[in-house]
């Protein structure tokens, strides 16, 4: 299966960057690279059998800062679109009087989305442990929850999943794989606030 990570790197300019991306790209496992973002700080890759862990201490040794935004599966575009194509039409009912249901909103008030330094974004990151015994997967737990950031940590089968923010996932599953052994980085995402919208019924109005 493919995978997709995005690395935020400090680059301060053209040089900077091309260094970046042959250092990408020299990695083993890397199909494709590309700048993202506004300011072309973030770097995509995509491929398979690449680590994402040592891909970003390999960064930080070469260039410069670099932090672990986001790593999964990389999605079949073609199936996305047949997705997006499917349209589900409801069925018509006769002898009924018409039902809608509206979405309250404001039509004056915009807004752009921002975040400050009180909207931090919590992350979630998933790595696999290879563990023997209760003994070992509480040692794991303790060396988790050490770390800087950490709101929460559980055992998820074979897997360990933590949250909390500002999480340095490339450090942590280094700390794992030094004090354990096998650690394998799993998957890292962002976990926004979802805000439920306000629905109220309404009735036509018939004269």
């Amino acid at each position: 299966m493919k995978k997709k990570l995005v690395i935020k790197v400090s680059m301060n300019g053209q040089k900077s960057r091309s260094k970046a991306l042959k250092t990408v790209v020299g990695a083993s496992g890397v199909e494709s690279v590309e700048l993202k973002g506004a300011d072309k700080s973030q770097i995509e890759v995509t491929g398979d059998g690449f680590d994402p862990t040592v891909l970003t201490q390999l960064l930080r040794k070469k260039v410069g800062r670099a932090d672990l935004v986001s790593y999964e599966e990389k999605k079949d575009e073609k199936m996305e679109n047949e997705a997006e194509l499917q349209v589900a039409a409801m069925p018509a009912i006769y002898g009924m009087w018409p039902y809608y249901e509206a979405v309250q909103s404001s039509e004056f008030r915009v807004s752009s989305p921002t975040i400050t330094k009180n909207q931090t974004m919590k992350q979630k990151v998933v790595i696999k442990v290879t563990m023997n015994g209760q003994k070992s997967r509480s040692k794991a737990l303790k060396i988790v929850v050490g770390a800087s950031g950490v709101e929460s940590a559980a055992w998820k089968g074979d897997n360990i999943e933590v949250t909390g923010e500002e999480l340095d996932p490339a450090c942590l599953t280094l700390l794992l794989r030094k004090k354990l052994g096998y650690a394998d980085l799993v998957s890292v995402e962002e976990r926004k606030k979802k805000r439920k919208k306000k629905r109220r019924k309404m009735w036509p109005s018939w004269r």
